[in-house]
């Protein structure tokens, strides 16, 4: 038998650009009035069952669906919801929205902007994702775990 979990981290640089005395050359560095790199990493235990974390690539549009409509099945206590924009499927630029009620969680603008939620043990079918419009449609990642 196995026991299932998952670990995730997260950094976050603040940077400043500066252009040398040449003009046209640009370094990036640490942010000087900062001067520090900030994240952290941790892991959660969820159990032995392996359908408590799992990962979909879907195609989402402005239709607002629920994370249970994506997944193809009903989720009880999400407690981390994982979420990148892989690729645009519309003519815009692509974003993705999580939203719960009439509260937007979080989004992403761009191919490749990811984000990452911890939602307080709450039902797949309060949790919706979706794009802003059909132009700004999208291929995303999601991963979950319920614990």
């Amino acid at each position: 038998m196995a026991d299932f979990g998952i670990r995730y981290s997260s950094v976050i640089t603040p940077t400043e650009t500066v252009t040398l005395e040449d003009g046209t050359t640009t370094k990036t560095f640490i942010h000087s009035d900062i001067d520090a790199r900030f994240g952290g990493k941790t892991s959660k235990d969820v159990g032995t069952g392996s359908t408590k974390v799992a990962t979909k690539t879907y195609s989402i549009n402005s239709a607002n669906r629920t994370l249970d409509t994506i997944i193809g099945t009903n989720l009880a206590n999400v407690s981390l919801l994982y979420v990148e924009i892989l690729s645009a499927d519309g003519a815009g630029t692509p974003d993705c929205f999580v939203r719960r009620s009439t509260e937007i969680l979080s989004k992403g603008v761009e191919v490749g902007d990811w984000f990452l939620i911890r939602p307080n043990q709450v039902s797949g079918s309060s949790i919706y994702i979706y794009s802003s419009s059909d132009l700004a449609a999208c291929t995303i990642r999601i991963v979950y775990a319920l614990f």
